[in-house]
C-alpha cells in the first residue's frame, strides 16, 4: 500500500519511484534513436540516389565532380552527427567523466574566439570579444571548450551576413555564498522565434527548419540539431545552466551559461 505511513509503505514508494525513473529513461532512450534514425535517413538516401544517377550513365567530368561533393557533404553530415550522438551518450550514461582542474573561463572563451576566426572571415562576419574578466572555477577544459565552440558555431550560422557581428563575454554574479561565472555569446541575427524558445535545448529541434542542409550547396557541415544540447549537458555536468532570450529592440539571439565559481 503507497499509502501506508510505514517501512514497507515507503519500500513501495522508493520502489515506484524508481520504477518510473526507469520508464522515463527508457522512453528517452527510444526516442532518441528513433529521432537518430530519421537523422540519418535523409542523407543516407541522398548518397544511394546520387549514387546510382551517376552510374546511369557517361557523365562530364564536372557532373563527376558535383557528384562527389554531394557525397562528401553527406558523409560529412553524418560523421558530425554520429560524433554528436555519441558525445551525448557518453554524457547521458555517465562514461564522460569530467578531468576537472582549476582554470579561468575567460581564457576558454578567448581560445574559442580565435579557433573560429576563420569561419567568421569567410562569412564577412566580426567575431569580437567584450568584457573577459579571470574567472576561477572548477571543470573540464575540454568539455567547456566544446560548449564554448558551439555557442560560437550556432551564433554564427544565423548572423552570417556581411557586416553583422558576434560577440562572446564573461562576468561574474551571484550572492557571497553563491557566486558563478557567466558566459554570453550575442549576435545581430534574426533573433529566435518565440515559438522556438522553450525548445531549443531539445535533440534535433531547429529553430528554422528553411535552414535545413541543401546537398547542393556545399561548404560548411550543416546542423545537427544536438549542438545546443551538447552545450547544455556540459553546463549541467559543471553544475550550471543554460539559457537564451532576444535582445531588445527586436535584435540578434542572446545565450548565456552559468557555472558555480570555486
Amino acid at each position: 500500500n503507497l499509502n501506508a505511513r510505514d517501512e514497507l509503505g515507503d519500500l513501495a514508494r522508493t520502489f515506484d519511484g524508481m520504477l518510473d525513473r526507469l520508464q522515463a529513461a527508457f522512453d528517452r532512450q527510444r526516442r532518441f534513436t528513433a529521432d537518430a534514425s530519421h537523422e540519418l535517413r535523409t542523407p543516407l538516401s541522398i548518397l544511394t540516389l546520387e549514387s546510382e544517377r551517376t552510374l546511369a550513365g557517361k557523365r562530364s567530368a564536372e557532373e563527376y565532380r558535383h557528384a562527389l561533393e554531394i557525397v562528401r557533404s553527406e558523409s560529412g553530415f553524418m560523421a558530425h552527427l554520429v560524433e554528436e550522438m555519441l558525445t551525448l551518450a557518453r554524457m547521458d550514461s555517465g562514461q564522460a567523466r569530467l578531468k576537472r582542474e582549476t582554470l579561468d573561463l575567460s581564457e576558454i572563451a578567448l581560445d574559442a574566439i580565435e579557433r573560429f576566426l576563420p569561419m567568421a572571415e569567410r562569412k564577412a562576419t566580426l567575431l569580437r570579444a567584450g568584457e573577459l574578466p579571470e574567472l576561477r572555477l572548477s571543470g573540464d577544459r575540454a568539455a567547456l571548450g566544446q560548449m564554448v565552440g558551439n555557442l560560437i558555431e550556432n551564433a554564427l550560422k544565423y548572423a552570417s551576413s556581411p557586416g553583422q557581428w558576434v560577440r562572446v563575454e564573461t562576468g561574474s554574479g551571484g550572492e557571497a555564498g553563491s557566486p558563478y561565472a557567466w558566459l554570453r555569446v550575442s549576435d545581430s541575427g534574426p533573433g529566435i522565434p518565440a515559438a522556438a524558445l522553450p525548445h531549443l535545448f531539445e535533440r534535433f529541434y531547429r529553430a528554422d527548419e528553411t535552414r535545413s542542409r541543401n546537398p547542393d550547396e556545399g561548404g560548411e557541415i550543416p546542423g545537427s540539431g544536438l549542438g545546443l544540447s551538447i552545450v547544455q549537458r556540459i553546463a549541467e555536468l559543471h553544475g550550471g545552466g543554460v539559457r537564451a532570450w532576444n535582445q531588445d529592440g527586436g535584435g540578434g539571439a542572446v545565450f548565456e551559461v552559468r557555472l558555480p565559481l570555486t
